[in-house]
């Protein structure tokens, strides 16, 4: 057999309702190298493994499915470190979830080439577009903003990281940097409650990150049990996942040895505007948070935080409308 040279790494629960457009921008790649599809199925409760059963025999050259008879996530095991990363085998891993998926049929072929040409980055990202739950457009992108194309080191990251900028479904990258962080997990990623970010800080702190300017895949918004649907109005949740990212922006600055501007400021001040602490906000010694936040918003924390009435004010003539 042909030596595997991409490992396509899916994560499916409860996504039969999108599954077959991620599968079909899997099994469309046009490349000339073999790669394969390692997708794993946490005991969904619809018709998601019958999908992927009925991919497998279609295409038994690259699909290696993973299908479990009871749920993963509510036992907290480790899914990539337990059940994936050990049957592994491409030089390179590219991730999709099951709701989202590829939109370019020659994604693949891309990053490779990239990552070939470049051999001092550890990961290849691009352009990815943001869909409704039904599928529709919302016409905008992740990064949210313009940014060049090329290789970002560490420092030029993190500038822009703030805006979470790059997609889970754009990640291509070494494969033994990606089973290293699965492994041997450092203690910044131990405090992220989530899984992607904490994975681009481990990739740019071991090579840099090229980024390419063309929208090849698609992000579903607010799709059935996904972290966007579980926190858009759930501000308690929104708290929490502020607090560890500061927690885990803490770490980070620790793990590089305090070599980076890891702009901690900026994610305290997120706190403070979550939790509707404006005295604390505006009181910060760096005001990094509301100088990027935009002239608006900081109106609107020292209005709060002085003029109270006219936080109160403004909430019953909304009430008002709503009536």
């Amino acid at each position: 057999m042909s030596e595997i040279k991409v490992s396509i790494l899916c994560l499916v629960y409860n996504h039969g309702k999108y599954l077959r457009k991620t599968l079909e921008g899997f099994v469309s790649q046009k490349t000339n190298f073999n790669y394969e599809i390692l997708i794993h199925d946490d005991a969904s409760q619809d018709d998601s493994a019958e999908i992927i059963k009925e991919y497998a025999e279609k295409y038994p050259e690259l699909f290696r499915p993973i299908l479990q008879k009871e749920n993963q996530h509510s036992q907290k095991i480790p899914i990539w470190k337990a059940h994936v990363a050990h049957l592994v085998r491409g030089k390179y891993t590219a991730m999709c979830e099951g709701d989202d998926y590829w939109s370019d049929p020659n994604k693949l072929q891309k990053q490779y080439d990239m990552m070939e040409a470049n051999p001092d980055c550890a990961m290849c990202v691009h352009k990815v577009l943001e869909i409704n739950e039904d599928g529709t457009s919302t016409e905008k992108y992740r990064p949210y903003r313009e940014i060049r194309e090329g290789k970002y080191d560490v420092q030029q990251f993190l500038d822009i990281q703030r805006i979470y900028p790059f997609h889970t479904s754009s990640f291509f990258m070494k494969q033994e940097l990606w089973q290293d962080h699965i492994m041997n997990p450092a203690d910044f990623r131990k405090a992220s409650d989530v899984g992607d970010e904490p994975l681009l800080l481990y990739m740019v702190a071991h090579g840099k990150i090229y980024y390419i300017p063309e929208c090849m895949s698609a992000y579903r918004l607010f799709s059935v049990g996904s972290w966007s649907a579980a926190n858009k109005r759930n501000i308690n949740r929104r708290i929490i996942h502020a607090e560890k990212m500061y927690d885990m922006m803490c770490l980070y600055d620790e793990y590089t040895d305090h070599a980076y501007d890891c702009h901690l400021p900026v994610f305290k001040g997120q706190i403070y505007w979550l939790k509707k602490d404006y005295k604390a906000l505006i009181k910060m010694d760096d005001q990094s948070f509301l100088k990027q936040a935009g002239l608006k918003k900081q109106i609107y924390a020292y209005a709060c935080a002085y003029l109270p009435f006219l936080k109160g004010l403004r909430k019953r003539r909304k009430r008002g409308k709503d009536e």
